[in-house]
């Protein structure tokens, strides 16, 4: 049967237990020096700007033909792409296919190789990249044609896409697109950084025009240039007195 800790203290002696009580008390002094107190108007600005960030900036209503045509601007880039890389790839694979015919053991592996890579590229073109999901949720018939935008990122048919890194942000006409520019960074202690850009575009519906204007310049100055000031704080702080 094992005892409890204050069964070992009342049966260790009273100089025992004298140095336990002083030990417990230097403890919780040190404790005690270590606690943070958040002022209260803190405590408020923080919850007030959680509460500012989480606000719907703009919400947007999309008739059938203006969401037909959103997600063919959003979309379509990807296919041309896909399109071009196999045609650059067409010309080596009908090479390596005479090779293989030709009965060469090595034409026929790299033959076969370079079908597979071709089939896994066209997979992670069409289910593995963002606008693929951006794709996808436009194709849903049973969510709503609405799109909404805050500070922190975008709904589309109720599928949130993050807008982290924002770099640049601008606006086409005709017809009229929000080309939102972000950027990732990897880094690897073996090899330099790398950075890799993607895009987001977001058809403006009738009417709103004027309001895209202000969003994007809501965007520039809450966002990005609010980042890049505190990233120059952090960077060059204030020579101290």
């Amino acid at each position: 049967m094992s005892l409890s800790d204050d069964d070992l203290k009342n049966n260790a002696s009273p100089k025992t237990r004298q140095r336990f009580e002083h030990a417990l008390a230097r403890r919780k002094n040190r404790e005690s020096r270590f606690q943070v107190v958040i002022p209260s108007a803190s405590i408020h600005y923080l919850e007030a700007k959680a509460q500012n960030d989480s606000r719907a900036w703009v919400h947007w209503e999309y008739s059938p033909e203006e969401w037909a045509r959103f997600d063919q601007i959003d979309w379509m880039p990807r296919g041309r792409a896909c399109f071009w890389v196999l045609m650059g790839l067409l010309p080596f694979g009908l090479g390596l296919l005479l090779f293989a015919v030709s009965g060469t053991a090595l034409a026929g592996v790299l033959a076969c190789t370079m079908v597979a890579l071709t089939i896994l590229f066209l997979f992670w073109l069409s289910h593995g990249t963002e606008a693929a999901q951006r794709h996808k949720a436009r194709q849903k018939s049973a969510q709503p044609h609405r799109v909404t935008i805050s500070k922190q990122g975008m709904w589309e048919a109720g599928a949130y896409f993050p807008l982290d890194n924002l770099a640049r942000v601008k606006m086409s006409s005709r017809p009229p697109v929000l080309h939102f520019h972000s950027f990732t960074l990897y880094t690897d202690t073996a090899t330099a950084d790398t950075a890799t850009s993607y895009r987001r575009r977001v058809l403006v519906p009738r009417g709103h025009e004027e309001e895209a204007e202000r969003l994007v310049q809501r965007f520039r100055t809450e966002v990005i240039e609010a980042r890049e000031q505190a990233w120059q704080r952090v960077m060059n702080p204030p020579e101290p007195d």
